[in-house]
């Protein structure tokens, strides 16, 4: 059985990069390219109420390159405990995998991470976060509706995004191997979790 990995944080995109979707991984995002999401819009993905995906690629596709980066740590627990309060079966084949401290990392790394942690396994990871395009502006955000849908807002003048929001100024731009001190990996059937210390 495939190992599910969903992911959460601030999410870029560099729409000029190619890179090639290994064998034996599939990539599905919530949100559209150079588009942001709304909490609201992760939530409903990490705790199973969306499923459809807005863009899916898998081997012998290539994709674009994205940056995972840290949120506050209140908005991270609330994401972790959305995921792990969604009914996921079996808990054992479901992940959540964060940004930890400062660190923002690169999804082709990411890959090669979970490849390493999952050896033979293959790999479904799911995006749930932003991808606002670097050094250009995103075209609109996805948010969650109160009917349990999404609507989708167009922006008609925004800033141009860079690798980090603004307000993680102190982020650290991270390209080497991941390890446990860049991000959190946490399991659906994970119990007695302190929230506020596994997604600080």
């Amino acid at each position: 059985m495939a190992i599910t990995v969903f992911m959460a944080g601030h999410g870029r995109m560099d729409t000029n990069s190619s890179i090639a979707v290994p064998t034996n991984v599939t990539l599905n995002w919530a949100i559209p390219a150079s588009h942001n999401g709304s909490g609201g819009v992760s939530k409903a993905y990490l705790n199973g109420t969306l499923t459809t995906w807005s863009e899916t690629k898998s081997a012998p596709s290539n994709y674009k390159e994205h940056f995972l980066c840290p949120d506050i740590a209140f908005i991270m627990a609330t994401k972790g405990g959305a995921f792990t309060g969604g009914s996921w079966s079996p808990g054992g084949n479901y992940y959540l995998l964060q940004p930890k401290g400062k660190y923002a990392v690169t999804l082709s790394n990411i890959i090669t991470y979970l490849q390493g942690r999952f050896t033979g396994s293959s790999l479904v990871i799911n995006w749930t976060c932003c991808r606002s395009p670097v050094g250009a502006q995103s075209q609109g955000k996805l948010e969650y509706t109160s009917r349990g849908g999404v609507s989708t807002k167009t922006y008609t003048s925004v800033r141009p995004v860079s690798k980090h929001p603004n307000s993680d100024s102190k982020c650290n731009y991270y390209t080497g191997t991941i390890g446990t001190s860049h991000v959190t990996l946490v399991a659906a059937n994970a119990s007695n979790l302190d929230r506020d210390n596994t997604w600080r």
